[in-house]
């Protein structure tokens, strides 16, 4: 029996302080051939749930002082079904998965969702969970081992996971002590900069929603996909008559999992980048260059591992504290995120073959827009979210196509 209280890592604390009272859902949805048999996937979570405890947990705070923890309590997390009609699509129920408020201190923080069409030809899964359980990685991994209970048992599944919580930090005290002095100061001088974004000045923000696009998957780096991303917002924000005189500040998540490693499945085992991009330049190659250039003296300078341990010291403090330095607010123009293939590829899911996977992210007010790319096999989705208000339809439409047409000419 696995242990029943799990520390909060400090991106999860972060999360947490993010989403100041509103949702913070992420979801994972994988589009199969077929029915998918409820039963099968309750049957899994239920085999899965005593070495993984914290699928159906409360977030709780033992002591004033104390750091957050997940405390595993008995239950499984909610499993629904909805149907839909011919002429229905998946988009209205995710858009709502992404707004429904999930309390983790009295809820589960995971729920699981079978969708069928009523004739039977289509089916989708969707994990929709409280952002700080897991990351995009851990909730490909967690429909791993489902499908693992289901194809095997669970020994079958478990022998997915390498491990299910984040290792401990290794870096000696004074190493970090020093790391977290310069992740400070680099927040603070964050904090000063105030970015700029669409959101920044609504009074009434609405509900998420989100777009998708599907295109032929290609290889790109990180760099070329935000400075595609970077020329599409530019566009946006001269409609608007925006001022582009300060750089694009974009919070890049850089995984700290060694490569071919599978877990944790729990926490979000991330640090952080955060990438000042030109807002006043159209050239791709140009921007992607000076992208790399600033991650590679980033890393020289040991400026993610200095956000990652001075995220590990927010466990300590209130979540509300996190945002004083940022104005209460995320400090960010726009989201972007790579999450690159899906790992491990699934090709059969609870008898019915996966046609494709993807993911959506939720966003808050400000920055209130973000874009977020995921691949499997030979299609990769192109997955814009924004919060009403903050951005009309149409011009999510327009950014999307503005998206598409430079991915489509770097693939030509």
């Amino acid at each position: 029996m696995a242990r029943r209280t799990l520390t909060l890592l400090g991106p999860d604390v972060m999360l947490v302080a993010m989403a100041g009272g509103r949702p913070n859902n992420a979801v994972l949805v994988a589009e199969c051939g077929g029915r998918l048999p409820a039963a099968r996937v309750e049957r899994a979570l239920e085999a899965l749930l005593p070495h993984a405890p914290f699928l159906s947990s409360r977030l709780e705070r033992p002591w004033p002082w104390g750091r957050l923890r997940w405390r595993a309590v008995d239950g499984r997390p909610p499993l629904q079904r909805r149907e839909l009609a011919a002429d229905e699509g998946i988009e209205a129920v995710i858009d709502t998965l992404l707004n429904e408020a999930v309390d983790p201190r009295r809820q589960p923080p995971l729920r699981v969702l079978v969708v069928e069409r009523r004739d039977g030809s289509r089916s989708w899964l969707a994990l929709a969970w409280v952002h700080a359980l897991m990351d995009p990685r851990g909730a490909e991994l967690l429909l791993a081992m489902l499908a693992g209970v289901d194809r095997g048992g669970a020994a079958q599944s478990w022998a997915l996971a390498q491990r299910l919580e984040a290792p401990l930090e290794t870096a000696d005290r004074r190493r970090q002590r020093r790391l977290a002095r310069r992740a400070l100061e680099r927040l603070r001088a964050i904090g000063r900069a105030a970015p700029r974004s669409l959101g920044r000045d609504v009074a009434r923000p609405g509900r998420v929603r989100h777009r998708r696009l599907v295109v032929p998957a290609g290889a790109r780096p990180l760099a070329v996909t935000l400075a595609l991303v970077a020329r599409a917002m530019r566009a946006l924000w001269r409609a608007r008559e925006l001022p582009l005189d300060q750089p694009f500040l974009v919070p890049i998540s850089v995984d700290r999992r060694r490569v071919g490693e599978a877990g944790p499945l729990f926490g979000n085992f991330l640090s952080f980048h955060f990438a000042r991009v030109s807002a006043d330049a159209d050239d791709v190659a140009a921007t992607a260059t000076a992208i790399r250039q600033d991650m590679a003296q980033a890393l020289r300078a040991d400026l993610v591992d200095a956000v990652w341990i001075g995220m590990g010291l927010a466990r300590y403090f209130s979540p509300r504290q996190l945002l004083r330095p940022f104005g209460g607010a995320v400090p960010a123009s726009f989201h972007c995120a790579d999450l690159g293939e899906q790992r491990p590829a699934l090709e059969m899911l609870f008898g019915a073959p996966v046609l494709d996977a993807y993911h959506v992210a939720g966003v808050q007010p400000h920055p209130g827009l973000g874009v977020f790319f995921s691949r499997r096999g030979e299609r990769e989705s192109i997955v814009a979210v924004w919060v009403e208000g903050v951005a009309t339809p149409a011009e999510v439409d327009e950014l999307l196509a503005a998206i598409e047409s430079g991915v489509v000419a770097l693939a030509a």
